[in-house]
């Protein structure tokens, strides 16, 4: 069997998810194509292959017009691998309305379409995008989310939907084990020294990526309304290594702490596995408030790592909280302040268990049990 898969290669998940499905005995040929990068081509996958490749990783910059014509050569190039393949399945992992524009080729020349709908895709657009989008998920044959409430959210919209075309299937992750390497003082000390973060200093982590979607300048104007010493006792870190918008995101952060008496770090450069488990583990607090999510690889391994996490009520997290998981959320973001003093306050009330937190997320984590429902979606048997 032969699988194409279309979306961004190299995010972790992606990567974990390949290396899985190659692992398999019976598992699929798996090629893959990033429309929105520099790729030439569609590439059979090897387990090396992904190793620093920009052209793969990385998304197309440029003008309108450039950035169009770009999409337009992948359209072509896709139209080209589909004829040549002939793919059992195409498995499109978060649906741009790009993809209007090849859909009817991919119908054509595969006998199964499956959409993985990442919550951006769907919960951000407006009514002629979602409108559009509607017509491409009437025609694909199976479609996944990561969690109930967003796949709830999704056939509420589209009612007209056949419900048997809903799968929930969620990612495994492999870099937990990363993260329980580093379990003492030293560790942590190493860390902190590689990431360039200071010890004596409780780490802030603030969103996840270069994008708009995480508030990063709304978030910042509600933290510097906390104490001043609390100021004094803290360093804001913001991870910018993945997004399109890194280098106006970073200017505009800059611009507001430049002035300001906090410790901060804008992390930009992209990190190894190794430093982004490091990452976590040094993070003391974790502020995820994004526009919209689903549930986001960073916010299960920083649960894992035992951060605080403080998030939005509107996320659709119904799932961490079936499940148990102690997390702090926030109605809007004037909460934020009050929050934060609190949570940074030696003799605060509140309290989480990180044990029970850390057991939830692995039971939720393991590839083992995961790669069954990954190629039940390709019709194999595992």
């Amino acid at each position: 069997m032969k699988v194409l898969i279309l979306g961004i290669p190299g995010s972790g998940f992606m990567q974990d998810l390949f290396k899985e499905l190659h692992k398999q005995e019976q598992g699929p040929e798996i090629y893959f194509y990033n429309p929105f990068g520099k790729q030439e081509e569609v590439i059979k996958y090897e387990p090396e292959i992904l190793e620093n490749n920009s052209k793969i990783n990385n998304a197309y910059k440029g003008g309108k017009r450039s950035v169009l014509l770009q999409l337009y050569k992948s359209a072509i190039i896709l139209k080209g691998a589909l004829m040549k393949h002939k793919f059992d399945v195409v498995h499109i992992f978060f649906l741009h309305i790009f993809y209007v524009f090849i859909f009817r080729s991919i119908r054509r020349n595969t006998k199964s379409i499956v959409i993985t709908i990442f919550g951006s895709d769907f919960y951000r657009n407006n009514s002629w995008a979602k409108k559009v989008k509607g017509t491409l998920l009437r025609r694909a044959d199976k479609i996944t989310t990561t969690n109930p409430q967003t796949a709830e959210d999704l056939f509420r919209y589209y009612n007209s939907l056949n419900p048997a075309k809903q799968h929930i299937i969620r990612f495994g992750n492999s870099n937990l084990s990363i993260i329980d390497r580093y379990k003492n003082l030293k560790d942590r000390e190493r860390l902190a020294h590689t990431l360039k973060l200071p010890m004596d200093k409780k780490i802030i982590v603030v969103g996840y990526s270069a994008n708009y979607v995480h508030q990063h300048i709304k978030i910042l104007e509600q933290i510097n309304k906390i104490d001043e010493k609390l100021k004094d006792e803290v360093c804001l870190v913001f991870p910018l290594t993945y997004g399109n918008h890194k280098a106006s995101i970073a200017n505009e952060i800059e611009n507001y702490l430049r002035n300001s008496t906090f410790s901060y770090r804008l992390i930009d450069d992209f990190l190894s596995v190794e430093e982004l488990a490091g990452l976590r583990v040094v993070t003391d607090v974790f502020i995820s408030l994004p526009l919209s999510d689903q549930l986001s690889r960073t916010l299960k391994e920083s649960i894992y790592a035992g951060n605080i996490v403080i998030t939005g009520s509107w996320l659709p997290y119904r799932i961490l909280n079936d499940a148990g998981v102690d997390y702090f959320k926030i109605d809007n973001l004037s909460k934020l302040p009050l929050l934060l003093s609190d949570l940074l306050n030696e003799n605060s009330n509140y309290q989480i268990d990180r044990e029970k937190n850390k057991r939830i997320i692995a039971q939720d984590s393991q590839w083992s049990k995961k790669i069954i429902d990954w190629l039940a979606l390709y019709d194999i048997q595992g």
